[in-house]
């Protein structure tokens, strides 16, 4: 495991991506318990290619030398938001549910 004073490996590519079963190696455990971490917003948030989850590898290594902290703090300590959806998309949506009630 990486700490905060190593850094990440020059030969590491930097656009490597990991799947769920690549997270679950570099942090050593199984793909349940990967799954859990991520339905409760302790695990960072994947970059998804169509259905697919992706994790970068540089980034995962970043996460778990940082001390592995929670998906929101890791956005909030790197900057970035969650993504919200658009108002017209929320009106949308609220029309939608309450269109079969009246």
């Amino acid at each position: 495991m990486t700490t905060a004073t190593e850094p990440i490996a020059p030969s590491v590519d930097a656009t490597a991506v990991l799947t769920l079963d690549g997270v679950a190696a570099e942090l050593g455990y199984s793909r349940t318990k990967i799954w859990r971490m991520r339905s409760a917003g302790e695990l960072l948030d994947p970059v998804t290619e169509g259905r697919r989850p992706r994790w970068s590898l540089v980034e995962v290594r970043e996460w778990i030398a940082a001390g592995c902290p929670g998906a929101s703090a890791w956005r909030h300590e790197k900057g970035r938001m969650p993504r919200r959806r658009s108002t017209a998309r929320r009106q949308v949506a609220s029309r939608r549910k309450g269109a079969g009630v009246r």
